[in-house]
C-alpha cells in the first residue's frame, strides 16, 4: 500500500505507474519487458517501489507509461526510462538515464509517451523525441526510428508557443497558445481530425 499522497500517474499496456508527493516512483502489473523497473521479469499486482539509487536520487517530477516500458523525468531535467520502447533494441529491467546530448544547454520540462515513442518539451519551447516512428508519429518528415531524442522542425508547427503534448496510438497531437491543434502519423480512422484518412509523416494543423 501506498501510504503518501500521489500527483502523478499513468497507465501503460497492462502495467502502471505512480509518483508520490515526495517523488517515489510504484509500479505494478505485467513486467515481461522489465517495464516495472524492479530489476526481474515477474508481474506484480502490487505498488512496487523503485528505490531512489536507481534515478541517482534525484527528483522525479513526472512520469509516464508506454505500451511496455516507462519513463520519468527528474527536478534537474534528466530523463530515466527502462522496459521495452524499441523491438529491435534491448530491453532495461531497471531504470536508465537517457542520452539527451542533442538538448545542449536546453532543459526537458514535460515528458509525454506514445506506444513506442517519447516526445519531450524543453523550457525554451523545443520538441525532441524518440522511439518507433515507422506510422510518422515523430513528426520528423520520414518513418525512420529514432534511437536518442531528436528535435522536431519548428517550422512544421508554425514556430508556434507549445502549450500541450499528447502521444496516442501510433500519433501524435501538439496544441499551441494560439489554439491551434497539429497532429502526425497513422491516421486510417481520421483521429488526425484532417480532411484526409492518409498518414501524415510532418506535422498538420
Amino acid at each position: 500500500m501506498i501510504r503518501e499522497k500521489i500527483i502523478d500517474a499513468c497507465g501503460g499496456h497492462k502495467h502502471s505507474i505512480v509518483l508520490t508527493q515526495s517523488g517515489k516512483v510504484h509500479c505494478m502489473g505485467k513486467n515481461e519487458c522489465g517495464q516495472l523497473g524492479s530489476g526481474d521479469e515477474i508481474n506484480k499486482n502490487f505498488p512496487f517501489l523503485i528505490e531512489p539509487k536507481w534515478f541517482n536520487n534525484e527528483k522525479i517530477i513526472q512520469v509516464k507509461a508506454g505500451a511496455d516500458f516507462c519513463v520519468a523525468l527528474t527536478e534537474c531535467g534528466n530523463i530515466y526510462m527502462w522496459g521495452l520502447i524499441l523491438e529491435q533494441f534491448d530491453f532495461y529491467e531497471r531504470p536508465k538515464k537517457i542520452n539527451l546530448m542533442n538538448l545542449k544547454n536546453d532543459h526537458a520540462t514535460v515528458i509525454e509517451a506514445g506506444k513506442n515513442d517519447l516526445l519531450i518539451l524543453t523550457k525554451n519551447n523545443k520538441i525532441y523525441c524518440c522511439g518507433y516512428n515507422g506510422f510518422g508519429e515523430l513528426g520528423i518528415g520520414n518513418v525512420r526510428s529514432q534511437s536518442i531524442p531528436i528535435m522536431i522542425d519548428t517550422e512544421t508547427y508554425n514556430n508556434e508557443k507549445v502549450v500541450k503534448i499528447s502521444a496516442g496510438y501510433r500519433y501524435t497531437m501538439l496544441l499551441t497558445h494560439t489554439g491551434n491543434v497539429y497532429s502526425c502519423g497513422e491516421n486510417k480512422s481520421g483521429n488526425l481530425g484532417l480532411v484526409t484518412l492518409i498518414q501524415q509523416i510532418n506535422f498538420n494543423v
